[in-house]
């Protein structure tokens, strides 16, 4: 997916949330202090709802792509049916078929994979070679998933990351004003009065913390989920190509 494309949409996503959460916050009395978490602790929540927002955006279009993947085995090229041998004719004739039914074959791991190789078939060539070539393709789409994550795997980074940010700016503010205070206090009541913007320090410390952390353990948890997704279906579009190509050409080369 484009990630720019991934970002307007993260975007859109952080900005209705906050819009959500503004509505809660003026509306309903009992929602506000859970609201003012978001609203009142700084810049840095903002930056992590906005990550979050756009990790779930990414996971959220690769669950639909690869669910689009999943499609590819309905086609029926190759076939499944025993008895079946790829050759010459029968490469020729699958690849007519395989070109009705899709516009751009490549589009697809499994119709790529398909097409390549019958391509090779039709040509004549033994099946040790189609299975290099299948092989080569495997090892490209298992590059492409791995790589797919890099951004992912940076924003789980950068979400906890923020939240220790936020620490340290809270943690400055506290110390910050009550050192000011100590310097110019006069009576006991001040020293308490600059305890209150202590404790608001503090608060703001703790909540980003508690804020990312708890972003960076769904994001992770659904990255995981995710990525396994990925690698068992490319090692079923695998299985498949070896089973139903790469076991099934002729060794033309040897007739």
């Amino acid at each position: 997916m484009n990630r720019q494309f991934s970002f307007a949409v993260a975007v859109f996503v952080a900005v209705g949330f906050y819009a959500v959460l503004w509505f809660l916050r003026v509306s309903v009395p009992a929602a506000r202090t859970l609201c003012d978490l978001f609203f009142e602790r700084g810049w840095t929540q903002q930056a992590t709802v906005f990550f979050t927002s756009w990790a779930f955006v990414i996971l959220v279009f690769k669950r639909w792509k690869l669910a689009v993947q999943a499609r590819a085995f309905e086609v029926g090229i190759p076939p499944r049916g025993s008895g079946v041998v790829i050759d010459e004719a029968t490469s020729t004739k699958l690849l007519e078929r395989l070109y009705q039914s899709v516009d751009d074959p490549r589009k697809f791991a499994l119709l790529g994979r398909a097409e390549r190789s019958l391509h090779l078939a039709a040509h004549g060539l033994p099946a040790n070679e189609v299975r290099a070539c299948l092989k080569q393709l495997a090892e490209a789409d298992d590059d492409a998933v791995q790589r797919s994550f890099n951004l992912l795997g940076g924003i789980v980074w950068v979400i906890p990351v923020l939240g220790f940010v936020g620490t340290v700016l809270g943690l400055g503010q506290a110390v910050g004003g009550f050192g000011a205070t100590l310097q110019s206090v006069k009576e006991i009541a001040e020293v308490k009065n600059s305890l209150i913007g202590v404790t608001q320090g503090l608060s703001t410390a703790f909540d980003t913390t508690l804020l990312a952390l708890l972003a960076a353990i769904l994001v992770q948890m659904w990255n995981t989920f995710q990525f396994n997704k990925e690698q068992e279906f490319m090692a079923e579009v695998a299985d498949f190509c070896e089973e139903y190509i790469a076991e099934r050409v002729d060794y033309l080369g040897e007739k």
